[in-house]
């Protein structure tokens, strides 16, 4: 038969799972709770990089856009200071080689492009209407200073030939 000393050892054995099945069953609880907090968290964090990835894909865009139209601005200057440049000497070679006259002035001051191509197009029609000379006159500030006062004078920038 069984005796009381065997039950009451038993009862404690049983008493002493119980308290650790409750102790364990607490340590799940809270590890559980600890999972779902950080389940949470990566969740933020993915939701937060996807946010993060968007707007750097967004800022790249934008960079591309951005170098793109710098680049387009910097050919079109190249491009104007090419068609400058060209259309400066082109003018020199034209007035030279043609035997024609300029008896318009150049500044030694750099004109914006439309000024110049405007005066381009004034050089050569006065160069048309005077052919009957062929030497080309510049006119530039130095020579201005050092240039005597006569009597056909000087105005608003032309000489009087005649």
């Amino acid at each position: 038969m069984i005796s009381l000393d065997q039950v009451l050892l038993l009862q404690k054995k049983v008493e002493t799972a119980v308290e650790k099945i409750r102790a364990l069953n607490a340590q799940v609880l809270q590890l559980q709770s600890e999972n779902d907090a950080l389940r949470s968290k990566c969740s933020e964090l993915q939701n937060s990089l996807a946010d993060k990835s968007g707007l750097v894909s967004s800022l790249e865009a934008e960079q591309s856009q951005i170098e793109e139209t710098i680049r387009k601005a910097l050919d079109q200057l190249d491009d104007v200071e090419n068609a400058v440049l060209d259309s400066e000497s082109g003018h020199a070679l034209e007035t030279a080689q043609d035997g024609q006259a300029d008896f318009a002035f150049t500044e030694t001051k750099p004109a914006e492009p439309k000024a110049q191509e405007d005066n381009s197009k004034q050089n050569q029609a006065v160069a048309q209407d005077n052919a009957a000379d062929t030497t080309p006159i510049q006119y530039t500030e130095e020579k201005k200073e050092q240039a005597p006062e006569s009597s056909s004078g000087d105005i608003n920038g032309q000489f009087d030939i005649f």
